[in-house]
């Protein structure tokens, strides 16, 4: 069961867009549909979508919480189906820093349950880990996301798995990523980022190896 061939390092183009509309109060949704794939004859895609839901407790700490549902497709391995259910908090530095150009420095915590199905191989699974970020928004041109405003997001990023790892076609251990965006108007904004990213196949035996991913980002505000 689940097992794949070791490569020593992926190239990955990821597609995500984010919708956000506010609830009222403090509260926000995000629908997040999302698609993955690897650039590699026969390589895995991945579908999925996001539901993230977000309040502010103050300037500074934001908790959230989603239930994620993932589909992979993969030839040359198990189909895999997620069901995510995470809860996380994020501490928030509010105020532009001027002298780098450096907004609302942040660092997020998230805790996650993943429920994973095999239904080619007729199994299933369930893994806890936590992951840790930080991260910050560097605005070139600016001192706020306003229309016109060239932006560099950027975050580190480190997981740790309560149980083990899960089998999945790649299994994250780090990230760094940096990008670069363009806020259109109020409602849209789009950035094209890189991700370095640290991983093993899940198969027997490690096997280290570095993937190249490439996030392209569309968000859009129902307000």
């Amino acid at each position: 069961c689940c097992s794949q061939p070791a490569r020593a390092a992926d190239d990955e183009l990821w597609f995500d867009a984010d919708g956000r509309a506010s609830l009222g109060g403090n509260w926000e949704y995000k629908v997040s549909p999302n698609y993955r794939l690897l650039l590699e004859d026969e390589g895995w895609t991945r579908a999925g979508v996001r539901n993230t839901f977000r309040t502010k407790i103050n300037p500074w700490l934001s908790p959230e919480g989603s239930l994620d549902f993932y589909y992979t497709a993969d030839p040359l391995a198990d189909d895999v189906t997620e069901l995510r259910l995470w809860l996380a908090l994020k501490f928030t530095y509010p105020t532009f820093i001027g002298a780098i150009h450096l907004d609302r420095p942040f660092f997020y915590t998230r805790v996650e349950e993943r429920l994973l199905w095999y239904p080619e191989a007729d199994t299933d699974d369930e893994k806890s880990r936590i992951r840790l970020r930080v991260g910050g928004t560097f605005i070139l041109n600016n001192s706020k996301l306003a229309d016109g405003a060239i932006y560099a997001p950027w975050y580190l990023e480190g997981f740790y798995n309560f149980d083990g790892e899960a089998f999945e076609q790649d299994s994250s251990r780090d990230r760094i990523a940096l990008g670069l965006g363009y806020v259109f108007n109020p409602a849209w904004r789009a950035d094209l980022s890189f991700i370095s990213q640290g991983s093993r196949d899940t198969i027997e035996g490690d096997f280290e190896k570095t993937d190249n991913i490439y996030p392209l980002r569309v968000d859009y505000s129902f307000d």
